[in-house]
């Protein structure tokens, strides 16, 4: 490997200071093809997201609507989830103290929080904190993300130092439409690393099979899109790791698909 985080543009932040780096989510916030990144901090620093023009990064997390909010609270797992299906990513930030706060039960417990996508890399605080019925108030750590009761929207796996983890099923997806893909190789294993564009009226919304990320945590390799009132996607494209590219569509919406390399034809699961 090589050390590029100071040429790229990512090893400080907009005011040239070093941060602490405890999570990280990676997408395609500009839908332009190439990898984003948001990385969460300790408290008295700003959570930080740096958009990528061609492998160079900006930080502009004071015009996101991100920095402010995450300034009190210290970040830990974190993603890119577009949880109400409506084309834009979203952010979801695992908030836990490394030092005791005020006395109480559990002194290093901190609201978590969902910020939702509102189009040109910017966001707006989802209340309460952490988008629940409830405020639920913990010491979070990792955060993985999947739809694990297979009705079309993301849910997410919160996992606490200390508690309890807790399993939050997403409300508010099933008003939009959707599609998701399971993307194998010619063995029929994962192609982690393929990426995938999804086009239609709307534009094209790119995601990447990747498990890691967050914070200690492994998500789903499924690559799911918010197609909001469109019913299917027009055109699918994989571009395969190694090289190589596949075209499938148009696909119907509202259901889970299976591209396999050297397979021409998509198999609905």
């Amino acid at each position: 490997f090589e050390d590029r985080a100071l040429i790229s543009g990512t090893a400080v932040n907009m005011t040239g200071a070093a941060e602490a780096g405890m999570g990280i989510a990676v997408g395609d916030l500009e839908n332009d093809g190439d990898a984003d990144l948001f990385v969460t901090h300790l408290r008295g620093e700003t959570n930080t997201l740096y958009l990528n023009d061609g492998g160079v990064f900006e930080d502009v997390t004071a015009t996101t609507g991100l920095a402010a909010p995450s300034v009190p609270l210290t970040g830990f797992g974190t993603g890119f989830v577009d949880f109400d299906n409506d084309g834009l990513l979203d952010v979801y930030v695992g908030n836990g103290r490394v030092g005791k706060g005020l006395p109480a039960a559990t002194p290093f417990a901190e609201p978590n929080q969902v910020f939702r996508g509102i189009g040109g890399a910017r966001f707006e605080p989802v209340s309460p904190p952490g988008g629940t019925a409830g405020d639920l108030i913990d010491t979070t750590r990792a955060v993985a993300f999947a739809d694990y009761d297979g009705d079309g929207d993301l849910d997410a796996v919160v996992v606490n130092n200390g508690e309890p983890a807790r399993l939050l099923r997403n409300r508010v997806g099933a008003g939009q439409n959707w599609i998701s893909f399971e993307i194998l190789d010619r063995d029929g294993v994962e192609a982690l690393g393929a990426r995938v564009a999804v086009g239609g009226a709307g534009g094209t919304q790119w995601r990447t099979v990747n498990r890691a990320g967050s914070y200690l945590a492994s998500s789903s390799g499924r690559v799911h899109f918010g197609l909001g009132d469109a019913t299917e996607a027009a055109q699918v494209t994989v571009y395969w790791p190694g090289g190589g590219e596949t075209d499938y569509g148009p696909l119907a919406g509202r259901k889970a698909w299976t591209l396999r390399r050297g397979e021409a034809v998509a198999m609905a699961r």
